[in-house]
C-alpha cells in the first residue's frame, strides 16, 4: 500500500466514522461516503470483494485490517459517551492501581490482554456483552459489511460498463460506417442524373456500385438497430 493510499483511506474511513451513530444500533451511513470509500477500498485492496468478514480479510493483508480498527477505535473512543474508557490512569473496579490503555492494546485479543494485563482487564476490555473494546468492535463489523457491500456494489457497475462499452463502440461505428456510405453514394446518385456527361457502360457500372453500397448502407443500419436493443 502506498503512505498516500494509506492517508486518503484513513480520511475517508474517519469521514464516514464520524457522520453516523455510533451507537449499538448503527443509522443508516451517508451513501455517497459509502461509495467513495467502497471504491477507494477496492482500488487498494481488491480481495475484500472476496472477504466477507475483517477476520478473513486479516488472512490476506492484517496491516488494512489493523488501519480499520485503529482508526475507528479513536474516533470511538474520543466520542463523549466513551471518554475515560481507555487511555491514561484508567481506573477500572476490582484493579486498585490505575492502568494505561493505548489504541494498540485495544487491538490485541482477549488472550493477548490476559498474557499483558491480567484477566480483570482483560474482560473490561472484550467480556463477551459489556466489554468496552467489544462493543466497539460489533460496530466494526456492521461497519466492514456495510463496506464490503459497497465494494461489490462499485465492482458490479464497473463489470457492467466492461459489458456495454464494446456494444456501444461497435454502434458508433456501424452509424459512423452507415454515414460513410452515405456520403459516398449521393456524387453516384448525382452521376446518375447527369447521364450526358457519362456513357451508357459507366453509367450501368455507376448504378451497380451504386446499388451495393445502398445494400451495405442498409445492413450497417439494420445490424445497428439490433445492436442498441
Amino acid at each position: 500500500m502506498l503512505e498516500n493510499d494509506y492517508e486518503d483511506l484513513v480520511k475517508l474511513i474517519q469521514k464516514w466514522i464520524t457522520e453516523k451513530n455510533l451507537t449499538n444500533r448503527l443509522s443508516q451511513s451517508p451513501y455517497y461516503n459509502t461509495k467513495e470509500l467502497g471504491k477507494k477500498f477496492v482500488l487498494i485492496e481488491p480481495k475484500i470483494l472476496d472477504c466477507s468478514s475483517l477476520q478473513k480479510l486479516n488472512l490476506e493483508n492484517p496491516k488494512i485490517v489493523r488501519l480499520i480498527y485503529q482508526t475507528y477505535y479513536k474516533i470511538y473512543f474520543n466520542k463523549k459517551e466513551n471518554m475515560g474508557k481507555i487511555g491514561k490512569n484508567i481506573k477500572i473496579d476490582g484493579v486498585e492501581e490505575t492502568i494505561n490503555i493505548t489504541i494498540d492494546d485495544c487491538c490485541l485479543s482477549k488472550k493477548e490482554m490476559k498474557e499483558k494485563f491480567g484477566v480483570t482487564i482483560a474482560n473490561y476490555l472484550r467480556h463477551a456483552s459489556n466489554g468496552c473494546v467489544r462493543i466497539a468492535d460489533t460496530n466494526i463489523h456492521r461497519f466492514y459489511h456495510e463496506l464490503q457491500k459497497a465494494a461489490l456494489e462499485t465492482a458490479e457497475i464497473k463489470s457492467k460498463e466492461r459489458v456495454s462499452r464494446p456494444k456501444k463502440n461497435r454502434v458508433s461505428r456501424l452509424l459512423e460506417t452507415s454515414k460513410a456510405i452515405e456520403r459516398v453514394i449521393k456524387p453516384l446518385n448525382n452521376a446518375v442524373n447527369k447521364k450526358s456527361e457519362y456513357s451508357d457502360e459507366e453509367i450501368a457500372l455507376i448504378r451497380v456500385i451504386k446499388e451495393n453500397l445502398e445494400k451495405t448502407r442498409d445492413l450497417c443500419k439494420s445490424f445497428n438497430d439490433k445492436l442498441k436493443k
